[in-house]
């Protein structure tokens, strides 16, 4: 039987497994499932319990739609906490696995956004957004009614904007808050009682319960300025009182949750410190909350099997919040994480005791691994993707030789043609390091036969791809396109050599990624005169930039994009996190001029060749600005070329992931028949040589 293709119109079907946890006993495990709706195009989900005994798994309230549930977590007892909105609000709530019984725990007024348990059951922290009248008037617990909550939102909508900082809008937010800051609250389990913590504090978040439930730690934003989103870790008592602020332009990084120690004298965090050749990584770290002592957990010479914690994938099919990319064996001695290397995302240990071994990895495989839950006992639960398929959920419990897999939610997907990708090493033009290089070869290939293929460039710079499952290249691959990608230099999962002196934003990034496409052409079945380029954000600059300087492209498709740094000084939420003018004698002339240079938009008149742009009209991290002054400017001064601007109303910069369904199918779609339409079988003229 003939198998089928993958198109845009089947990611309805895509189910997204986040959020993996398992109870401490390793007898129980549960994660979140969530799908699309195509009508509505929003996102619902449902719970999955897993019996790891029996190697069974069920949905908990199968009957129920078009529901929201997140962040799953079993307490010492085995009761499941998670959130839902089945009341309208996502507010929390606890089951017991063995009777059905359900509990609704708070009552936030505007519902709860994440929350941690402490380790001996009693005592929950929330995170909900407060708006300062409503703190004032002691409302925070107080749900509106149907009445109240119209009258709110009318006002709301009337109610100006108030801006006073420089970091005032960010893309998360949509754009700018309309006066509501998130505020940390305590919930005894066991009498009900609900309390404030952070009423007059900073913006407090990803709050976090020592062992003991006495002490709440989470990030907070003290900083004006142009170092308003820099986070800082803060502790304060169980009644909020004692507030203070541990960490200051430490590089603390919000990666999840922080966690205590099982002793409760150190708290771990994940940092991005500043490196003395400029390169760029994550490392976990801990601060002893009496002394305030710093120690790294790793360090970023220890490059040899893993490059640092959890780098931002550039190719992966998701949905949903993720656990902490860490987490403490029982004792407290060993360090569990996951990173990525080489192409590979695994599950790695870190002794603490012993500081001077190396990382060692827990489950190797040629997979990755994207998040994962250890019990006490020592089994791990964990989300596994490969080239062919999204994430399932697998068990390893102690003492077995393999691991068993528990779901197979995107089963549907036995029936379709799964493109075959080869992945090879090639030495980069200046002979300083070597590239790891994917390509997907097009659905119903024929031997013999050459074909189209498209460059995708991921965005970040400091992100990787890996050996995972994303949709959009299959998308392309059954439409009859190749895809060719790599990390080019910059790129996290390499080492700290491999992304030093800011090397994603110059030449040796832009000659990477051109070898890629060469030594993919030389493997003979792709069409030299057919080639395509498309990335998003970082990866939309880089197309910009190559169909500018280069005449190697017959046509591309810039996400996203950044085009003109020198504009976007002041708009997005990149703008002003790059400014930071502190220099002596700094010149808002020369810096400007500085951002200038390189400029895509000045090699404009070079730029011949059909192209798309796709982007969101509430990017705050690009803003849409920037794809208009890409399509002005090719319309005016090409306009013989081919040009299309493609808005997709209310959507922000993850429009590829976050955004509504059916928006981001019509995306993939317009990136699909882009190229279909212009790398069909036309004869093109156009060799390789630098413009």
């Amino acid at each position: 039987m003939k198998k089928k293709c993958f198109t845009p119109q089947d990611m309805g079907k895509l189910r997204y497994l986040s959020a993996v946890t398992v109870s401490r006993d390793g007898r129980r495990a549960a994660c979140v499932c969530s799908r699309g709706d195509e009508e509505s195009g929003a996102f619902f989900s449902h719970l999955l319990l897993a019996d790891l005994e029996k190697g069974t798994i069920e949905p908990l309230f199968p009957g129920e739609n078009r529901i929201r549930f997140e962040q799953p977590q079993f307490d010492l007892d085995g009761a499941l906490y998670y959130l839902s909105d089945r009341s309208g609000l996502s507010q929390l709530y606890r089951l017991q696995p063995e009777t059905g019984a359900e509990v609704r725990l708070s009552t936030a007024r505007h519902g709860v956004t994440r929350y941690s348990l402490s380790a001996d059951g009693r005592t929950a922290a929330i995170e909900m957004n407060l708006w300062p009248e409503e703190i004032k008037a002691g409302s925070a617990f107080s749900l509106m009614t149907d009445a109240e909550q119209r009258a709110w939102e009318e006002d709301l909508e009337y109610r100006p904007y108030e801006i006073t900082d420089l970091t005032y809008k960010m893309d998360e937010w949509h754009g700018m808050r309309h006066g509501e800051m998130p505020h940390i609250a305590r919930i005894d389990l066991r009498t009900g009682s609900q309390t404030l913590l952070t009423p007059d504090g900073p913006e407090a978040c990803w709050p976090c319960l020592s062992p003991d439930g006495e002490r709440v730690a989470f990030y907070g934003y003290p900083h004006t300025g142009a170092f308003g989103r820099q986070p800082e870790l803060f502790l304060c008592e169980k009644d909020g009182s004692g507030l203070r602020q541990l960490t200051d332009n430490q590089g603390v990084y919000v990666d999840g949750f922080p966690l205590f120690s099982p002793s409760g004298e150190e708290l771990l965090f994940v940092s991005m410190p500043e490196t003395v050749d400029g390169s760029v990584i994550l490392l976990p770290a801990a601060i002893h909350l009496e002394n305030g002592e710093i120690r790294r957990l790793m360090e970023e010479t220890e490059d040899a099997v893993c490059h640092g914690i959890n780098p931002p994938a550039g190719n992966r099919t998701e949905y949903g919040t993720a656990r902490r990319p860490f987490c403490l064996s029982g004792n407290g001695e060993t360090f569990y994480f996951v990173s990525s290397f080489q192409g590979r995302g695994q599950i790695y240990l870190k002794s603490l005791s012993r500081p001077a071994e190396p990382a060692a990895v827990v489950i190797p495989g040629e997979t990755v691994i994207r998040e994962f839950g250890l019990s006490e006992n020592g089994t791990l639960v964990y989300l596994m993707s490969s080239l062919k398929h999204p994430p399932e959920l697998f068990v390893r419990r102690p003492g077995d030789s393999a691991s068993l897999k528990l779901t197979e939610v995107n089963v549907w997907l036995n029936e379709y043609e799964l493109p075959d990708t080869e992945e090879f090493w090639i030495p980069t033009r200046d002979g300083k390091a070597r590239l790891q290089v994917w390509l997907m070869h097009p659905a119903g290939q024929k031997p013999g036969e050459k074909y189209p293929s498209v460059l995708y460039v991921r965005g970040g710079p400091p992100a990787t791809y890996n050996a995972d499952y994303w949709h959009e290249f299959h998308a392309l691959a059954c439409a009859g396109v190749a895809v060719i990608y790599t990390n080019p230099r910059g790129s996290l999962g390499y080492g700290k050599a491999f992304c030093a002196g800011s090397i994603a934003w110059k030449q040796e990034a832009m000659d990477d990624l051109l070898s890629a496409v060469d030594a993919c052409v030389e493997r003979g079945m792709i069409d030299p005169r057919r080639l395509g380029i498309t990335g998003g954000s970082y990866g939309g600059y880089m197309t910009n930039k190559l169909i500018g300087r280069t005449k190697v492209f017959a046509a591309a498709v810039s996400q996203r994009c950044l085009v003109n740094p020198a504009t976007s000084y002041g708009t997005g939420d990149m703008g002003f996190v790059s400014s930071r003018p502190s220099d002596p004698g700094f010149s808002m002339l020369e810096y400007l001029e500085d951002r200038a240079r390189g400029n895509p938009l000045t090699y404009i008149d070079n730029i011949k060749i059909p192209l798309l742009l796709l982007h969101g009209y509430q990017d705050y991290r690009c803003s849409f600005e920037q794809a208009e002054q890409m399509f002005i400017a090719m319309r005016d001064r090409n306009p013989e070329v081919p040009v299309r601007l493609v808005m997709f109303p209310g959507e922000n910069h993850g429009i590829d992931r976050t955004g509504k369904l059916y928006h981001q199918v019509q995306h993939l779609q317009e990136l699909c028949t882009w190229f279909q339409k212009h790398l069909g079988g036309e004869e093109r003229k156009n060799g390789k040589e630098t413009a």
